[in-house]
């Protein structure tokens, strides 16, 4: 997984959790967040956990509660 987000999920990853997108929905702390990929992208730490957990969420969002 951690391989994964740093490549061929890296691009999904980044849009879903961008600042941006983090921001307009008020629920997670986007600071943190970029925290999380910057460290990760860097390969300073391993925060696949938490990105995937994110990202998984992300994507449950958008799928079930963007169309309301």
């Amino acid at each position: 997984m951690a391989y994964w987000l740093t490549g061929a999920l890296r691009e999904l990853t980044l849009d879903m959790l961008s600042e941006t997108r983090l921001k307009q929905q008020g629920l997670f702390n986007s600071t943190y967040v970029k925290h999380l990929l910057d460290e990760h992208l860097a390969r300073d730490r391993d925060n696949r956990k938490e990105l995937w957990t994110l990202l998984v969420f992300q994507l449950w969002y958008d799928k079930y509660f963007q169309r309301l």
